[in-house]
Order: structure tokens, then sequence, then C-alpha cells
């Protein structure tokens, strides 16, 4: 536990009813002149069981190194800071029930409402109705609608910035002279709430890179065999696979490749990158699998030394650095919002982050770890709408060093994606 917190814990392995768990507030608070009286809450509902279960502790690592800092300096509008989870159990139903019993319970301050996009939607109308205000690490056009959910931000990049590094980190495979001149690609994506989307931006950008898409194959979240997907994409006989998928879809997608004896070069999108690659693929095709990621989630070398690191690896073990680093910076964000507007009102609060994107450097916040700015406007609350050009590395499979992937080379996207 951190010195700080208050850290509502979800059920056990019984399988019964998530319970809140409180334990008291230490003395970092009141001897640092915080309000330990009236603490600030931060509710947060995470997939921390389920099909990407792996997604949750490491979330709220990230989340507990940022309170943790606040809790040492000024906390949120002078109040110390305590933590309150909910399981959803990566399914939207116990989600939205997580929601409601935080709200319900715990008079939240702010809420991260899970990192599945699906479980968000169900959960955004709930806050949107009580003008709380959100942020959260899942992607997806529907969650950056101000007209309908004007008090929540998403701090992901867009699938179509994805697709981009995707592109990018392809090319940059053969200029290395890793994989032969690529001219087809196949795509196989997994069915999620953002597969449309991603198909989407496949269609549109791969072949204006100069690929040709020969085939195109969506399996199910529950699918074990993708046997009958696999052989359709290897008749058509493409240079490259570009997958898109998470959790154990990558791992399915990898086994089945092996099963059928298909040596093909892999090209993923980061949110394949959630677990411990290294471990979970099949140890005869992983070294083919490479991935964009952001770039402080790899390294140079065999040690992995930095700033978010040094502070997540205070807190707990790091896993998961690319789902760590996300959730701390929201906190770090959402803090700088609430601290600039002095109120927890959601309204206040939104109209101080849709001016980020017209701020300089120096007035964002400096304890942050990705140095980005998300481009947050009155039209646009979404990371998607930030300059990401300079942000991704081209990674690929390999003992992970402080939750960092080995790195290939930087790469470089457009500074809009459409």
């Amino acid at each position: 536990m951190v010195a700080g917190l208050v850290l509502a814990a979800c059920g056990g392995d019984d399988g019964g009813d998530d319970v809140a768990e409180t334990t008291e507030l230490s003395d970092t608070g009141s001897s640092n002149g915080l309000d330990t009286d009236n603490p600030f809450t931060l509710g947060l509902v995470l997939s921390s069981s389920g099909p990407i279960g792996v997604v949750g502790p490491q979330s709220l690592l990230g989340v507990e190194a940022a309170v943790k800092e606040l809790n040492e300096g000024g906390g949120i509008l002078g109040r110390e800071v305590r933590i309150v989870t909910r399981d959803s159990k990566s399914e939207v139903n116990t989600a939205v029930l997580g929601a409601r019993e935080i709200m319900d319970n715990e008079e939240p301050d702010f809420m991260l409402p899970d990192t599945l996009t699906t479980n968000a939607l169900g959960i955004l109308p709930l806050t949107t109705d009580a003008n709380i205000f959100t942020m959260n690490n899942a992607s997806g056009a529907a969650l950056n609608d101000p007209a309908q959910f004007p008090y929540h931000f998403a701090f992901a990049n867009s699938k179509s910035q994805d697709v981009a590094a995707m592109t990018a980190g392809t090319k940059k495979l053969v200029e290395l002279g890793t994989i032969d001149d690529v001219e087809k690609v196949a795509t196989l994506i997994y069915n999620s709430g953002v597969s449309q989307i991603v198909k989407e931006a496949m269609e549109k950008q791969f072949p204006a890179a100069g690929f040709d898409i020969v085939a195109n194959e969506i399996f199910e979240p529950t699918a074990t065999d993708i046997t009958v997907q696999l052989e359709k994409i290897r008749a058509t006989n493409p240079d490259i696979l570009m997958l898109s998928a998470v959790g154990p879809g990558v791992v399915t997608a990898m086994t089945g490749l092996r099963d059928i004896g298909w040596d093909i070069p892999v090209m993923a999108d980061a949110s394949s990158a959630l677990q411990d690659l290294d471990a979970q693929l099949p140890p005869e095709n992983k070294d083919n699998f490479y991935f964009p990621m952001l770039t402080p989630v790899t390294r140079e070398g065999d040690t992995a030394s930095s700033e978010i690191i040094t502070q997540l690896e205070s807190v707990g073990k790091i896993e998961s650095l690319f789902v760590s680093t996300l959730t701390h910076d929201i906190t770090v964000w959402a803090a700088w919002a609430i601290n600039k507007a002095g109120t927890t009102d959601g309204d206040a609060i939104a109209k101080v982050m849709e001016t980020v994107g017209s701020l300089p450097e120096s007035e964002l916040p400096q304890n942050r770890a990705l140095k980005i700015n998300p481009g947050y406007s009155a039209t646009n609350h979404s990371l998607g709408g930030g300059d990401l050009s300079q942000a991704f590395s081209l990674a690929h499979v390999g003992p992970l060093v402080s939750g960092t992937f080995p790195k290939l080379a930087d790469i470089t996207i457009p500074k809009k994606v459409d």
C-alpha cells in the first residue's frame, strides 16, 4: 500500500462481489499541510480480471505513482488524494455496476471509466449526468464527442495513429534490411469495439503508402483456433501480416501461424504489447513479431532507466510500462486541470483542458512522462488531435526490463492523421 492512499480493494479470487475496503489515511498528507478530513477521491473502474485482466493492475500502478507524487506535494486543491477502485472484469455490465457503486458510496471527484472502449461508453452517461470530470486511456471516435460527453478526455493514441505507426514501422524494417520489400499486405483484426475503425484506417492508409491489401480477416475474442482465417490469408501470398489485436488474441494469432507452419513477418499495433510478449508468444516464431510503441516504453540495450520508471518502481513492479505510463499521465493531467480550474466542477475543468492545444510547453504539467501536447480543444477531446509524429519507436520481442521492450529504431508518422 502506498503511503497517503486509501485503496478500495476488489473482491478476491472466490468470484464474490467486489467490496470496498478502506484503510486510514497516512500522516503524509497532514505533514504536508494537506486536508485529510476531506480527501480528494479518484474513482477507478479497471479491467483487473477477464480477457484483458493484465491491464487493470498496471493501470492502478500508474495512478498510484502519480498520487504518491501529488500527496508529497500539494495534493489536489490542497486535499490529500485517495483512490477507490472496482474491477470491471473486462465486461461492460460489471463496469457500469462498479461505476455506480463508486458514485453512490464514495463521492468521487474524478473518475477513470475503464480502459475498454465499450465499458467506458457504458459508464460515461452516468458521469456526464453527475458533472464528473473523467479521463481514460481508451481509444475510439465515440469517446471523442464533446457534445455527448463534454467532461471526458481520452488519453490514448488513436487507431489511425496506430495504423500510421504500423506503416512507418513496416517501411523501417525494409529500410533496415530486416525483411524484404513489401508490396502485398494482409490484415487480421481482433473483433472489438474499435475493429471497424481499425479496418477503415488500414483500408485508407495502406494503399496510400503503396501497400496492396490482398486479404482481410476478422476473428472473435473467444476464438482459440483461427486456422481457417490464416489459411485464407496465406493463399493470397502477402509479404507481411498486419495484426490488430489485444491480450489473448495476439497469442492466438501467433500460435495459429506456428501451428500451420507459416513463417511470415507480423507487424502489430501498440495494443498487442499490453502483456509480456517474450513470455506469452510461441518461441518458434516470436522473432517474427514487430510493433510500434510510444518511445518511453522502448529501450536501447539491456538496461532501462528513466524518471517514470523510478517513480513506478517506488510503488510496485512494472509489467506494462505502456499502460502505467498512460494512467500516470492521466492522473497528472487531471490534477493540473483541476488545480487550475480551482474546482471539481466538470464544466469548469473541461474548459481548462480545452485550452491545452494552444498552450506552449512551458505552461503544461512538467511532471508528465510523455512530453507531448495532446492537442485538446473545444472540438477535440482526444490525444488523436495531438502531434505524435516523433512519439513512436519500432520494437520487437525480447525480455522485458522494467516494462520496456527492445527498440529497433525510431520512426516518424505524419503530424496529423485522419
